[in-house]
């Protein structure tokens, strides 16, 4: 018989968990830790997440600095020679990419490039190879002559039939350098009057202007013409053969230091 003490005691012991016990006994216990601690705890972990955001962002720059040069190489190497406007352009791309990556190497990586992620300077040397392989165009021709008799029936200045394929490599070569000015000159044998040969000269001239001023869409404030008749032959008039070479239109850049001379600038035709 359970005295009144027992039956005290039984009543004032915990209720038993309504779960295994060993499922109980597996439950992790929290220990205690104190604020220090934890708050030490804390702040290693924003380190770490700080760190973390820190090379990630490292990482992304990098590559943006390697793809913009890469691009950069890339499309310069796809240019043909002979488009030496487009090609100068991109060599202007490759020297400034050039400097910067040689400026972080004398004062330093800057820091959203740094945290051990930088792989600039080894592009440095494929920069300058490409650099030094850029060769300018070679200079324009002094002068691209055309014969007259291609260009003109006998006395006359207007331009023949299927004339203008003789003046395409001057159309090319005035294209190729459109802040030039280009002086047109037309000369004569020294058959007939010199008057009349002065003037055919000049309107000869004349015409051939028109014509590359229609095909070049430049300006023709740029052009010059000049009509020199039979004074200025580039050989003797004695035989056939050379008159014929003396019956000519020379088509010239004119320097940009040249002193100006007087020529009939830009007169219409």
């Amino acid at each position: 018989m359970w005295t009144r003490v027992d039956r005290a005691a039984a009543s004032a012991s915990p209720k038993p968990w309504p779960l295994p016990q060993p499922l109980v006994q597996a439950v992790p216990q929290r220990s205690w830790m104190s604020p220090r601690l934890l708050a030490f705890a804390h702040a290693v972990a924003l380190l770490a997440c700080a760190g973390a955001a820190a090379f990630f962002f490292s990482a992304r720059h990098n590559q943006a600095l390697l793809t913009r040069i890469g691009a950069d190489l890339g499309r310069y190497s796809m240019i043909r020679p002979d488009h030496d406007a487009a090609r100068h352009d991109a060599l202007k791309a490759l020297v400034a990419d050039r400097d910067e990556l040689e400026r972080y190497a004398r004062t330093g990586v800057p820091l959203p490039l740094s945290f051990g992620m930088y792989r600039g300077a080894r592009l440095i040397p494929p920069l300058n190879d490409a650099i030094a392989s850029y060769q300018p165009p070679p200079p324009p021709p002094a002068v691209v002559t055309l014969d007259s008799m291609s260009l003109f029936d006998s006395g006359k200045a207007r331009l023949k039939d299927g004339s203008t394929r003789v003046m395409v490599g001057a159309l090319e070569m005035i294209k190729a350098h459109p802040d030039k000015r280009i002086l047109v000159a037309g000369h004569t044998d020294n058959v007939g009057n010199p008057d009349s040969n002065l003037k055919l000269s000049t309107a000869r001239a004349e015409a051939v202007r028109d014509w590359l001023v229609d095909a070049s869409g430049i300006p023709a404030t740029q052009f010059a013409i000049q009509g020199y008749g039979d004074t200025r032959p580039i050989t003797g008039n004695d035989t056939d053969a050379g008159r014929a070479r003396n019956r000519r239109v020379e088509i010239t850049l004119v320097p940009d230091v040249a002193p100006q001379t007087p020529l009939t600038m830009g007169q219409p035709g």
